[in-house]
């Protein structure tokens, strides 16, 4: 097994086949016989290449917004008539699916979202610090992992937030240069990398 791990990660060709005993496929004598392939070693794909998938082939896009559907198929669960029509308006304020789902989407697609929360503005409101307690929601804005970029990460190895940021930077066309403190977004990250869950 560690030496076809090597092979597949140095991209190297590996042989299969099989045969029917009884006729001759797969034998020599067959002319669709093909036993050879080349198995590649896995890369990161760039955004582009993502978004063209999504867009262009169905099962990507079937794949992508499943975990969502049957997430939310049984509707939110708020009871009250007021808050939920409040939380829908904001939800679809921004982004006509629903901020939630297009945050799990970009996070299943691209490997990890963020859903920024924008509050109401208040004078000397500092973007880079905690919004106070009990103000307003204002809206939702949702980023992918390639609009953000982390910055001033916790290096206190004590603390659980270690080496996560503490402020964020969207690098994106949308809201360019806007920076904000990390509790002011909710994470959405995607599946762990191989690389994650290996012994370090």
């Amino acid at each position: 097994m560690i030496g076809l791990a090597r092979d597949i990660a140095a991209g190297a060709l590996r042989f299969d086949s099989w045969k029917s005993l009884l006729g001759s496929f797969g034998g020599r004598g067959d002319r669709g016989r093909s036993d050879r392939m080349v198995l590649m070693p896995v890369t990161t794909l760039d955004d582009a290449t993502l978004s063209a998938a999504y867009r262009d082939m169905w099962l990507v896009r079937r794949v992508v917004e499943a975990r969502a559907s049957d997430a939310l198929r049984g509707g939110w669960g708020v009871e009250e008539s007021e808050k939920l029509e409040n939380f829908t308006r904001l939800n679809t304020a921004t982004h006509t699916e629903g901020a939630f789902e297009r945050a799990l989407h970009m996070a299943d697609l691209k490997g990890g979202a963020g859903l920024f929360i924008g509050y109401k503005s208040t004078p000397g409101q500092d973007l880079l610090q905690p919004a106070p307690s009990g103000t307003e929601v204002a809206f939702l804005e949702v980023f992918d992992k390639f609009q953000l970029q982390g910055e001033q990460r916790v290096r206190e190895l004590d603390s659980p937030e270690y080496d996560r940021p503490q402020v964020w930077q969207v690098t994106g066309t949308r809201r360019a240069g806007l920076r904000f403190h990390a509790s002011r977004m909710i994470r959405f990250p995607g599946a762990p990398r191989g690389s994650d869950l290996g012994a370090s």
